[in-house]
């Protein structure tokens, strides 16, 4: 007899696969945007303006299509989702028709990561959606798995570069493109989805739909303030990865050693995430955001201190207790202090502080700082700022959520 899963169990793994595929599509076309840029005739600082432009430009991008998403509820997100899948594919297909032209080539790749910064947020007020409905997804589970899709294909694809060429990147990624468009399109919202909103908006949302940033950022001006930890944070945890390979060979290590430590840290976040539905059944949010924020920092003080390759690896472990807690605490955080009618606009706002501002300035000033010093003092600033961004997560945090 055919054993009948629950609806949430299907829906969980189709969230599962969509979260996949997305982290697969980074994985191809994100992670490695150096190796194809530098084949096409790029410098490095070329290369870092156009990453750099595309997480700006994804800060504004993201926040405004959230604030039409709240002011106009009927919109779905499965379609903002499918719109921008189909400006990616347009875009990955742009680079193959002009791969001689370093204008639209730089251009081509700026919307590419806007468009890949800003997926983050609406996938994660897609799985909202439904847990708000008291369907139970499990998220953590889903992203847990798009951790581990990362970093498997990351290692594939690297192989295949180094035995053929960068050119395998575009087929590769449009055709992950093509199938989470297919994934998407196979989503369907409960019939009672449209009445919730709608009750929701009554009760707890009326007159708040069209809502300007000044009295969005009067209405939730502590969660702001909390962003600032939550930036600080990420600008640290940045530093670490962004420039890992840096760190490694500080301690006398290769790119190999930089792979197994990427590794490590990718296989302990699949049962923090996959434990969190539970976890969250037992302690509130504002708690595990700051043991998260927590972990954060002694990563950040372990990978400072490291004497060898063993002690990142090591360090590495804290991945568990820190981005991987993290994340999936911050979402449920944000969708929990949220009225209805600003839920999808929290989470592009997070978005943009944590990966965009926080991302962009770690990748910027951590750059700078090994520029013109040695590692050790890149790492002593990211400490720095972790300590800072986790005495403002331990303030501004409401308790109560």
């Amino acid at each position: 007899m055919k054993k009948k899963y629950s609806p949430a169990f299907q829906l969980t793994v189709k969230y599962a696969l969509l979260q996949s595929l997305f982290w697969i599509i980074f994985a191809i076309i994100g992670s490695f945007a150096n190796v194809y840029l530098l084949d096409r005739g790029f410098y490095n600082t070329e290369i870092g303006i156009i990453l750099s432009a595309g997480a700006v430009l994804s800060i504004v991008f993201q926040s405004m299509i959230a604030a039409l998403v709240d002011k106009y509820q009927k919109v779905q997100l499965k379609y903002v989702i499918l719109v921008l899948l189909f400006l990616l594919l347009l875009s990955i297909a742009n680079l193959g028709f002009h791969r001689n032209d370093k204008l639209i080539t730089g251009g081509s790749y700026i919307l590419i990561f806007t468009i890949l910064d800003s997926m983050v947020s609406f996938l994660n007020s897609f799985a909202m959606e439904y847990i708000n409905l008291g369907i139970d997804l499990n998220y953590g589970l889903a992203r847990g798995m798009g951790s581990i899709s990362f970093a498997f294909i990351a290692y594939i694809i690297g192989l295949v570069i180094a035995k053929l060429s960068s050119s395998i990147i575009l087929p590769a990624s449009m055709l992950a493109v093509v199938i989470m468009l297919g994934i998407t399109l196979s989503f369907r919202l409960p019939y009672t989805y449209t009445e919730a909103r709608q009750n929701e908006t009554a009760v707890h949302g009326a007159g708040k739909e069209g809502q300007s940033f000044f009295t969005f950022f009067i209405q939730y001006r502590r969660f702001f303030l909390l962003l600032i930890g939550f930036s600080l944070l990420y600008i640290g945890h940045s530093f670490i990865n962004t420039y890992h390979i840096n760190i490694i060979q500080n301690v006398g290590g290769n790119s190999s050693n930089m792979g197994l430590s990427i590794s490590i840290a990718a296989i302990v976040e699949l049962p923090a995430m996959a434990s969190f539905a539970f976890l969250s059944s037992k302690v509130k949010c504002s708690t595990l955001i700051k043991i998260g924020a927590a972990f954060f920092t002694i990563k950040a003080l372990l990978t400072f201190a490291a004497p060898s390759i063993g002690f990142i690896y090591f360090s590495m472990v804290f991945q568990m207790g820190s981005f991987a807690l993290f994340t999936p605490a911050s979402i449920y955080y944000v969708n929990k202090i949220m009225d209805q009618s600003n839920r999808v606009k929290g989470q592009a706002i997070l978005g943009a502080a944590t990966l965009g501002i926080g991302g962009t300035l770690g990748n910027f000033i951590g750059g700078k700082i090994l520029d013109a010093f040695p590692v050790s003092v890149m790492l002593a600033v990211g400490l720095i700022l972790s300590i800072i961004g986790f005495v403002i997560t331990l303030i501004f945090t409401d308790r109560n959520v």
